[in-house]
């Protein structure tokens, strides 16, 4: 029987949730069950949906609703925070079911034919309501606490608290439940259905075919339109009939909606369907109160199986929606309808486990051991006693219990049943096998956890004996694990068998086992794997002894990534205070984390924050605050700082004062919010503030107010003012383009008067300019030395340059690294060396390295010939297969390697810990919580607005996990790998960032699995070791837009961002960046549209200082590396003309961008974009776009003519050529490639010579024909950028590259040039051919590509002369600049441009006219307005005095004065006389109240008021009797008082928008001036291009002319000032401590060597000033650093190479 234990009333309702989680607590701390009083508590919990909107505190204030503070902050107390988020969560869709509808669909399980023992399962179960009767039940439920709850009141059933979506069902003869209603999406096999119907879904897929599902669901499930989810259901089950339940049947419960009981039955597979009605499947409109709905065909077939009357009253979400009313009562309705229902007999149901096998209270034999393990996972014993066995058994593991072999198979235990009987551990042959294999693979996790848990070197051995011990028996029994027999197959083949591992292989650990040892299928014989040796990821034995402080400090610093004193003292074998007292001013102890930093390390950095911290530490650190001070970065003044509106380190208090001054207000009259870790600012200006005229006019506009632009553009965020209309009936909003430019003009003059305003007066300047270098300008640079490095095991035939032993040495010191390298530096050998360095010394254990597809041989080859001993694991493509992946992986857990590689997609597919990603994920979803808000309606419902939002964007970042490409092997954090090496890391760079930046272009949006991938893996590897574990490399990190800076920094340095508070992108974009406002002619032609991009960058020097502070940056000009001369000096311009034809379709060209203008044509048809590139294709050949025919001056003959006189010049040394063009690789309709290739043929280049790089499809095919190119065989190679950029290394012959068409980006010009510029190269000088179309896209696209090429190199090397820039972004021409091109002319884009300006302007001008006609009309109005509200004034004063002066009086009715009491009766009496209804309004007095006249005024429509007559009337609405007039007129003499403060408040308002008014009256438009002298200009310029036009008469401007003046004019006229040039000196940094001890030792030990003519000159000069001053903050170098010289090494790695020749010592050194 189900009792209603819920209570009815909200506050009630919320007071038994507290009891009830008291209770919880109270049982769950004792250990016991519940009594029956609190399970009569615990049943009274009713779930947060129906007390939502009150027990939870408002997400936009942080405030409770009146009068439940007390209850919503005890709920607080009550939970921890994680309890807390998940019942919030379950807000939107946890409401409990009515009793009377359990009751009745507990009856319909009867009747359906479902047993008393069946098992049935309560998807979303909650507290476990439907939990009653014999059967056994499955509960899953989310949120923890009403998890916890279930499992106190149904101790029998098995609870499991986890999300539905990932819980593993067993098998099923009954659903039974209320399933959550949502609008989120949840994949089901590949299809997106909505929460509910998933619940549904995923239910019914468990069921055993008989089994019964009988569920509460949305009316949705049956009323949408698309029937796809319930054809799905169809496809499994037969439709038994469905009930609809009025709109109030849970009404008790805390909602009123539509909802339907749904009856499936499944069939067995094969087995016709029989639905109660086929009909269920479509919907059909029913007429309900003259609108039409639609609904499902059933319930209009069958109208009894509605339980109420179809009506559109109160309905829950409004628009066309409809309710169900009820009529009758809903026990005996439901009992009739479920009588009608089909009638099944019950069928007979075996007994089965829901659940694995318990993993609590079982008994465990470790080494030997019986343990009992407890539910809470802890052990009892002395001494140490390894932990549990790590839970490994999941879907497909085999496990052994009582002697018999179970496999999990549907989250149940079942008997492994292989030929034709049963396994037993100890029976016959087969399952003996498998038991030991069991057993391995136990003991083999089990060794993996004393290694990954860091147990006791005795435990450790002890886990690794029994393994081994295990492992002899096995191969004493069976042989090896992996031993392979082959017998003859069809055609000659071989069937391969691996008799071992029968059956076994299907155990998803089966590769763990496998990897154990090294077995050889051509010998038969296997050998242990390094599991079975030594700890896998244990560290090497350290060096013992050094012989002086200073090989101390190295060796440590090599080992321990910093300075251990005890560790250098053991060395050497001194105490700690000599081993200060030698290394001198090399260390210095840093007060904070109190350990000793090299000099170099400790100098450089955040400087200012730590000479703050070395002041406040006391006397004992002097030396630090004087080497410290030394150090100081030069500040960057006032006049060179962008601050901009909500940059977050200007104070909110500062923001305030200038909202104040903006608006002609006090300060207090605006409040600032500021949540900086959000990035999100909040404006509430009061009355007084919002009503300003410099609000409402100066600032503001008519439809937005200057308050709330000022909040939009600290939030970064554009107007745009949008107008609602009525379409065919519907709403609709459309931009107001006139309004939303208004408003944008009056957001840009709030920007330039705050930049105007914020340096203005000098004690704000000093404090702000303070605040701007200690948080921005506050690093200096550090030098990374590795010349004291030794390579061992390196191969003699390499040496590696300079930067590169560098770069070694920053990647073990300096923490995270981007090794941002051009182009051919070798960024592969300087990460190979990285990593077995890392390796070596002790700092890393097992590097795993990252690279391209396409790379994974090539990376593979370099590594051995750089390090031909090396132990290295490469992942190739077939070990990332389905069946050989968990194989892979457990290798990788396993083995001792100096190296593993992979594959970027291979990397994907390692999965993380499903508790790392439910960490990550639950960051990611609080990262975007404040945007959520920000976004949220303002309505009633943002609390569950935004869990809705939440749970869409938790699904989202799911998605992005990817979890389908994830292996179910061994995952990422269980491999051992702490440190990444990421080849060409600019493929993450598409990762998503949170961001209230709504409708602007540049910043990074959308957000890759790949990107997600790598987030997910580098915040791991950051907080095992934080700032360390991640290497990347890319010749090209800045391709697109500066704002991939952002998603560096994210990667390689959170916590310069988090120290900076610019964690979040908005942050970081308002202190960087700034969005600007362009104006574009929308379609019509007529009007302007605006367009918001993120492509203006300020600050840049203090930007690239922190992108410096990881980014190990080596351009060309900064290596000087031995590649090839270009000839020339540059690449070489071939230009060749256009064809008519190709005139032609550039003139159509045009027409259609006029026809996109002019016309609303769909974007899908043809778009700016579609031009751009059909302008591309024209300009390579006009028959890319079916024009004409082959033209003899194109550029394909001109390519093909070079390439041939080429090939015949460098026939004898085999030279060759690289042709690169990104389009017209397919014949549609024409093939550029084929042309090519057939011409060349044609004069007389032999086609085997000539390849395609499409045609090398596999990576075996590229690598070959790779060779053939290096050996000259292939002597042309054709390609795309994409097919033939990062990774081709066939540089050695090549003696010409030719670009036949522009690419988009300055990366993909360099990725191709970098196939030729590079080391490797055996000529001595080469060509680089650009091949143009004269007065085509190409001369403007290359002119594009150098400009941003040139603004990528001047950030990359950090010069940072200039402090603002424009973005590199865009990859579509605007039509002024596709008419510019198709003129030939660039004056045509200026006249463009002017166009676009003076439209601008006509709109600026007539805003200007508009508000002068509204202060003319204001100056008319407003002073009757302020005469009127002081007449109101002085009346409401004298109404005052007369009540205070009558304040004891009684009150009179009619001619009796009466106390309160008789008064309230004598009232009630004469309003029970008063008439219904009235004619007209008629007023009817009836006393008087402290000396005022009262009564009541009844309206004809109906409705009273109370009233108070003095020398005002003021007047209330009146509902009620005597007691309600008295109260009534009580509360309108108490606001009296108020009403005259709000008319004087208002008086003063319009006194202060009359002065206002009055002296902006006249004002002459600002840009008047400015127009005219524009407009005279464009008109001349018109005349000048017009075809028409004569020659230029004498005096009379050209139209070059023309074009400069009018750049000129709108330049001086312009908002922004061109860039200002920095004055402040180069950043210097402290000279490597490595370089300083080597130089030092050198000095000391080596003869002063004669100066000879054959002695290196470097030797014979005297040390330079900055070298010979050794005192602390002397030792620096200007950045950048001076080149080195291609061959001479570093003058100290000489001096050092002398020493040791002098000394004897003939070890060899890197340049010996």
């Amino acid at each position: 029987m189900h009792e209603n234990h819920l209570s009815a009333g909200e506050k009630t309702k919320a007071r038994d949730i507290l009891a009830a989680i008291r209770t919880l607590h109270t049982v769950e701390r004792e250990q016991r069950p519940a009594s029956d009083d609190e399970l009569q508590v615990l049943r009274k919990f009713g779930g947060f949906g129906a007390v939502a909107l009150s027990i939870f505190p408002d997400p936009q204030t942080g405030r409770f609703k009146d009068g439940w503070e007390d209850v919503g902050r005890e709920l607080q107390s009550l939970l921890t925070p994680a309890e807390y988020d998940s019942a919030k969560r379950t807000t939107f869709s946890q409401f409990f079911t009515s009793p009377v509808v359990m009751g009745a669909m507990h009856q319909a399980l009867s009747c359906l034919g479902v047993p008393a023992t069946a098992t049935v399962l309560e998807p979303g179960c909650g507290s476990g309501a439907f939990m009653t009767g014999p059967h056994h039940y499955i509960g899953v439920e989310q949120d923890s606490l009403s998890g916890r709850i279930a499992r106190v009141l149904h101790p029998q059933a098995d609870i499991r608290i986890e999300n539905f979506r990932d819980t593993k069902l067993p098998l099923l003869d009954a659903v039974i439940g209320n399933v959550p209603f949502a609008d989120v999406k949840l994949d089901f096999k590949g299809q997106k259905l909505a929460l509910h119907d998933f619940f549904i879904a995923k239910s019914l897929d468990a069921l055993k075919p008989g089994g019964v599902l009988a569920v509460v669901t949305s009316h949705f499930t049956l009323d949408k339109q698309n029937a796809a989810t319930r054809e799905q259901l169809a496809a499994q089950a037969d439709f038994l009939g469905a009930i609809r339940l009025p709109s109030d049947a849970f009404k008790r419960e805390g909602t009123a909606v539509v909802t339907d009981i749904l009856f499936l039955r499944k069939r067995a597979p094969g087995q016709e369907p029989k639905h109660a009605d086929p009909a269920w499947l479509e919907t059909g409109p029913l007429n309900v109160e003259d609108a039409t709905v639609a609904v499902n065909r059933y319930f209009l077939n069958h109208p009894e199986a509605v339980l109420g009357q179809w009506s559109r009253k109160d309905t829950l979400y409004g628009g066309e929606g409809f309710s169900v009313t009820s009529h009758g009562d809903l026990a005996t309705q439901l009992r009739i309808a479920v009588s009608k229902l089909p009638r099944f007999e019950p069928t007979r149901v075996e007994a089965q486990r829901a659940n694995p096998p318990p993993e609590t209270n079982e008994k465990h034999q470790v080494n030997g051991v019986t343990h009992q393990v407890k539910a809470s996972g802890h052990q009892v014993a002395p001494a140490f006693i390894p932990p549990p066995p790590l839970k490994h058994i999941s879907e497909g593991s085999f496990f052994v219990h009582d002697g018999r072999i179970h496999q999990m198979e549907g989250g149940q235990s079942v008997p492994v049943v292989y030929g034709g009987g049963e396994l037993w551990s100890n029976g016959a042959l087969v399952g003996r096998r498998m038991g030991a294999l069991i057993e391995l693979r136990d003991l083999s996790r089990r060794v993996l956890q004393s290694q990954n848990e860091g147990w006791p070197e005795t435990a450790r051995e002890e886990a690794r004996r029994n393994l081994n011990q295990a492992y002899d028996r096995f191969h004493s029994a069976y042989g090896p694990i992996n031993k392979t027999t082959f017998s003859p197959g069809k055609d000659d083949g071989q069937i391969r068998r691996m008799p071992n591992l029968v059956k076994f292989r299907e155990d998803p650990d089966a590769m763990l086992v496998m990897s154990l040892e090294e077995y050889d299928e051509a010998t038969g014989k296997a050998e242990k794997a390094a599991i079975m040796r030594q700890d896998v990821v244990g560290p090497k034995p350290p060096v013992t002894r050094v012989t002086c402080a200073e090989d101390g400090l190295l060796v440590s610093l090599d080992h321990k990534g910093g300075i251990d004193l005890p560790y250098i003292s053991t060395l050497y074998g001194k105490p700690e205070q000599a081993v200060v007292a030698e290394l001198g001013d090399l260390i210095y102890r840093d007060p904070e984390s109190k350990r000793w930093e090299t000099a170099d390390a400790y100098l450089s950095g955040n400087v200012r924050a730590k000479l703050v911290t070395a002041e406040k530490a006391g006397p004992e650190y002097t030396r630090n605050v004087t080497a410290l001070r030394q150090v100081q970065p030069e500040d960057v003044l006032p006049g060179d700082i962008d601050a901009n509106l909500g940059a977050p380190w200007i104070p909110a208090s500062d923001i305030q004062a200038f909202a104040g001054e903006l608006f002609g207000v006090p300060a207090e009259s605006i409040k600032i919010g500021h949540l900086k870790k959000d990035a999100l600012w909040s404006v509430e200006p009061d009355y007084l503030a919002s009503n300003s005229v410099a609000a409402t006019a100066d600032f503001g506009t008519s439809r937005i107010n200057g308050t709330a632009l000022l909040e939009q553009t600290m939030n970064l965020k554009s107007p745009v003012i949008y107008d609602t209309v009525y379409h065919d009936g519907k709403e609709q909003r459309i931009v107001n383009t006139t309004e939303t430019l208004a408003a944008k003009e009056k957001q840009r003059q709030i920007k330039d008067r705050f930049k105007a305003w914020i340096f203005a007066d000098p004690d704000r300047t000093e404090r702000l300019v303070r605040d701007y270098n200690d948080a921005f300008n506050n690093l200096r640079p550090r030098l990374f030395d590795g010349s004291h490095l030794e390579f061992p095991g390196i191969s003699k035939a390499v040496t590696l340059r300079q930067h590169q032993v560098d770069g070694v040495w920053r990647c073990m010191t300096g923490g995270n690294t981007l090794l941002a390298h051009t182009v051919g530096a070798g960024k592969t050998m300087c990460m190979v060396a990285s990593a077995m360095k890392m390796k070596q010394t002790g700092l890393v254990k097992k590097p795993l390295c990252v690279v391209p597809n396409h790379m994974l041989e090539q990376f593979t080859r370099e590594w051995l010939q750089l390090y031909p001993n090396a132990r290295i694991l490469t992942a190739t493509k077939e070990d990332f297969t389905k069946d050989r992946r968990k194989f892979l992986t457990a290798k990788i857990a396993t083995g001792d390697w100096d190296g593993i590689i992979v594959t970027h997609s291979g990397f994907e597919h390692m999965g993380m810990s499903a508790e790392f990603q439910a960490d990550f994920l639950r960051g990611q979803i609080a990262e975007y919580e404040s945007m959520l808000i920000d976004k949220a309606s303002k309505g009633r419902n943002i609390i569950k607005t935004l869990e809705k939002q939440k749970a869409n964007r938790e699904e989202k970042l799911k998605s992005l996990l990817a979890e389908k490409k994830k292996d179910d092997g061994l995952v990422f954090d269980e491999l051992g790998v702490d440190q990444i090496f990421y080849d060409e890391c600019q493929a993450v760079k598409n990762a998503e960032v949170p961001t209230k930046m709504e409708r602007v272009a540049g910043i990074p949006g959308g957000g890759s699995q790949r990107a997600f991938d790598f987030a997910m893996k580098a915040a791991y590897l950051d907080q095992r070791h934080p700032g360390h574990g991640l290497v990347g490399a890319s010749g090209t990190p800045i391709s697109n837009s500066m704002a991939e800076m952002y998603i560096m920094q994210r990667y390689f340095d959170p916590a310069g961002l988090r120290s900076r508070g610019i964690e979040h992108f908005d942050g970081w974009a308002a202190t960087f960046g700034e969005v600007v406002e362009a104006m574009e002619i929308s379609p019509d032609g007529a009007t302007l549209k605006p367009r918001s991009r993120f492509a203006k960058f300020v600050n840049l020097p203090e930007l690239v200082q922190m992108f410096r502070s990881f980014a190990d940056v080596q351009t060309a000009e900064m290596l000087d590396l031995p590649r090839p001369k270009l000839e020339g000096g540059k690449p070489q311009t071939v230009a060749c003309p256009m064809s008519d034809e190709q005139h032609a379709m550039q003139a159509k060209l045009v027409e259609r961008y006029e026809k996109i203008r002019n016309e609303r044509v769909d974007p899908r048809i043809d778009n700016a974009l579609a031009i751009t590139t059909d302008g591309r294709k024209l300009a390579l050949d006009g028959r890319m776009l079916g024009a004409g025919g082959d033209f003899a001056e194109s550029k394909v003959n001109a390519l093909v003519g070079n390439v041939v006189r080429i090939w015949n010049k460098t026939e004898a040394a085999r030279g060759t050529q690289m042709i690169f063009c990104d389009m017209g690789v397919h014949p549609n309709p024409f093939s550029v490639y084929d042309e090519i290739a057939s011409k060349l043929a044609d004069q007389g280049i032999p086609a085997s010579q000539i390849a395609i790089m499409g045609d090398a499809d596999t990576d075996a095919k590229k690598n070959a024909l790779f060779e053939k190119v290096r050996q000259g065989t292939v002597r042309v190679l054709i390609g795309s950028t994409a097919k033939m950029g990062t990774g081709t290394n066939v540089q050695k012959r090549l003696v010409a590259l030719h670009h036949l068409d522009a690419p988009w980006k300055p990366a993909e010009v360099e990725q191709r040039e970098g196939r030729i510029l590079r080391q490797g190269n055996t000529n001595e000088e080469v060509a680089i051919y650009r091949y143009v179309t004269e007065a085509s896209f190409d001369a403007y696209m290359w002119q594009a590509l150098e400009t941003k090429a040139r603004f990528i190199a001047q950030i990359m090397t950090g010069d940072c002369a200039v402090r603002k820039a424009e973005d590199v972004g865009g990859q579509e021409l605007s039509y002024a600049e596709v008419k510019a091109i198709a003129s030939g002319n660039p004056a045509v884009l200026t006249l463009a441009e002017t166009d676009a300006e003076l439209q601008r302007l006509a709109i600026l001008r007539k805003n200007h006219h508009d508000e002068q006609y509204l202060a003319r009309r204001n100056l008319k109005e407003l002073p009757e307005r302020i005469r009127s509200f002081t007449r109101r004034i002085e009346s409401l004063t004298a109404d005052i005095a007369t009540l205070t002066a009558h304040e004891q009086d009684r009150v009179t009715v009619g001619n009796r004065t009466l106390s309160n009491a008789d008064a309230v009766e004598a009232l009630t009496a004469r309003l029970e006389r008063l008439p219904e209804t009235v004619s007209e309004t008629r007023t009817m007095p009836m006393g008087m109240y402290h000396g005022l006249a009262f009564g009541v005024i009844l309206h004809h429509l109906g409705g009273m008021e109370a009233y108070l007559d003095g020398q005002v009337i003021r007047r209330t609405d009146l509902r009620g009797g005597g007691r309600a007039l008295l109260n009534a007129l009580d509360r309108l003499a108490d606001g009296y008082a108020l009403d005259r403060e709000r008319c004087q408040q208002d008086k003063a308002v319009a006194e202060g928008q009359l002065w206002d008014y009055e002296s902006r009256l006249g004002a002459v438009f600002r840009h008047g001036d400015y127009e005219r002298q524009l407009m005279g200009l464009r008109d001349k310029l018109k005349a000048g291009l017009s075809e028409k036009a004569a020659e230029s008469k004498e005096g009379e401007p050209t139209v070059i002319e023309l074009d400069a003046q009018i750049k000129a004019l709108r330049a001086s006229n312009a908002v922004e000032a061109v860039a200002r040039i920095g004055t402040k000196p180069p950043a210097r940094a402290e000279r490597p401590v490595t370089a300083r001890i080597v130089r030092t030792k050198a000095e000391v030990h080596e003869p002063e060597a004669p100066v000879t003519p054959d002695a290196p000159q470097e030797l014979a000069k005297p040390v330079d000033e900055d070298e010979s001053d050794d005192a602390p903050g002397g030792n620096v170098i200007a950045l950048p650093e001076p080149k080195p010289t291609a061959i001479q090494p570093p003058r100290h790695t000489q001096r050092i190479t002398q020493r040791r020749r002098v000394s004897g010592n003939d070890q060899p050194s890197l340049f010996d």
